[in-house]
């Protein structure tokens, strides 16, 4: 499914694929692209639309008569979580098990390659900046998530499954900046962003915690 049509040659040459139309903010797109469709992967952008868009998916799905919906989660989504993202995560995750639809929920931890966003400081002043100080994380590579996801997509005995996703060791930021200090062959030292909601980084964005 993609979302527009001039990106339709692009996806057109995977063996196999069909190409279709989809919107998440268009329901009417949708619900066309669920048309003979009995499983379905869900996954956006973690934006404050998320939650609305990815309930629209539920309730489309189960209407076009889907039957299994392997809905990308997040470790430790909860309800009551004081992190937005992943109370949203597990709101959905409810609607699908309450929908009688299926369901299987991969819950990865962070995206290894999310790291990548703090390239530019790192090669070029040789700091890693971070918001937490001593935990230990397990960091996942993201096509270790799509081989898990696609697994639970195509394969039976998926159901009603949540799987926790991790990497093979938690790093703490500074032992995580101490292996790309070995890597590159250069020095990069962790560096703390104050703990508030929101921050200004070294490269002009602002991070949120919540």
């Amino acid at each position: 499914m993609i979302r527009s049509i001039k990106d339709t040659q692009a996806f057109s040459s995977l063996e196999g694929a069909e190409v279709v139309i989809g919107d998440f903010d268009d329901v009417e797109t949708l619900a066309r692209a669920f048309k003979g469709v009995e499983r379905a992967f869900l996954l956006t952008n973690s934006s404050e639309r998320a939650e609305r868009q990815q309930s629209d998916f539920v309730d489309l799905a189960r209407r076009a008569g889907v039957k299994h919906i392997v809905k990308l989660s997040q470790w430790a989504a909860s309800l009551d979580s004081p992190v937005r993202f992943l109370r949203y995560h597990a709101a959905v995750e409810k609607k699908i098990r309450e929908s009688a639809m299926a369901y299987t929920s991969p819950r990865p931890n962070l995206f290894m390659q999310g790291l990548l966003a703090l390239r530019e400081t790192i090669i070029g002043q040789g700091r890693f900046f971070a918001a937490v100080a001593g935990a230990r994380i397990s960091a996942v590579d993201v096509r270790d998530i799509a081989s898990a996801a696609a697994a639970a997509l195509v394969e039976n005995g998926h159901e009603e499954h949540i799987y926790n996703l991790t990497g093979p060791q938690a790093l703490s930021h500074g032992e995580m900046a101490e292996e790309l200090s070995r890597a590159l062959g250069r020095r990069a030292r962790r560096r703390r962003w104050p703990p508030r909601p929101h921050v200004q980084s070294p490269q002009g964005f602002l991070y949120r915690s919540s």
